[in-house]
């Protein structure tokens, strides 16, 4: 598909509600420019996948939203693979090499939450669509609080020994997105089996939650055909998944295989 021009102009916002929410807003208001990026190095109002509350140090983080608005609308699942290849491409850069995506949105260091991502769309006059694609990356933080870490494992880059100021990453973070984002719109077959690599899932043996339902196969792949589809082969046959009602995807860890005497 054709894409819009896209300069990455930047709004800093420094604190914030939510950068996703200054973009939405700026969407609304027809404001919002295809590219545009904000941040912010606090927000009062973050918030994650699925209406859960983002907490935001008031130092320490880095919270950048990049606003999407093609001439033509990208499968929300893809769209969230790309913003994940764009914060991880942007993570490994910065030094967290091990770095790997936890579907749907997360980045991980050994087990531990390193970056988030959140895509919210809004529609626009003319039919078209315009999403808020958000990422929160810990840069510099040195501890957090029991109440988060009660709840998940969590990381910043200092923790793992890479030292960078929060702003410094939104210029290379912003490109990561742009570029991740502009190669799942041209190319969103490689860039989902691309996603699937990198959170160590293809080909493998999974467990797929969508809804009330949970089914275990092999994960051979997406299909792009029809809207963004995972591939799974289960005892009653191939399965093609709509990926953006997957709520999870899992290993099921597999027995190991006795030596022969």
């Amino acid at each position: 598909p054709r894409l819009l021009p896209m300069d990455l102009r930047r709004i800093d916002h420094g604190a914030c509600d939510s950068t996703n929410e200054r973009a939405l807003e700026a969407l609304a208001a027809g404001t919002a420019r295809h590219g545009d990026v904000h941040t912010a190095l606090e927000q009062t109002r973050g918030r994650g996948q699925r209406g859960r509350a983002w907490w935001s140090a008031p130092t320490g983080g880095l919270y950048l939203t990049l606003v999407w608005a093609p001439d033509a609308p990208l499968d929300p699942a893809l769209l969230t693979m790309a913003a994940g290849l764009g914060a991880l491409d942007c993570a490994r850069s910065a030094g967290a090499m091990t770095a790997r995506l936890d579907w749907p949105n997360d980045v991980l260091v050994d087990g531990a939450k390193l970056a988030g991502v959140l895509v919210e769309a809004r529609s626009l006059r003319g039919g078209r669509t315009g999403c808020a694609v958000g990422v929160g990356l810990n840069v510099a933080q040195a501890e957090f609080p029991r109440s988060l870490t009660a709840e998940r494992l969590v990381t910043s880059l200092a923790l793992l020994g890479h030292e960078a100021r929060p702003l410094d990453l939104a210029e290379p973070l912003s490109s990561a997105l742009a570029a991740r984002l502009e190669a799942a719109a041209h190319q969103p077959l490689e860039e989902g089996r691309a996603f699937l690599e990198a959170a160590g899932l293809l080909g493998q043996r999974v467990e797929v939650v969508q809804g009330e339902q949970r089914l275990e196969g092999d994960l051979h792949g997406l299909d792009v055909a029809d809207g963004a589809r995972l591939v799974l082969e289960t005892e009653k046959g191939v399965q093609r998944l709509v990926a953006a009602h997957v709520q999870g995807v899992r290993l099921v860890p597999q027995e190991p295989r006795e030596s022969p005497s």
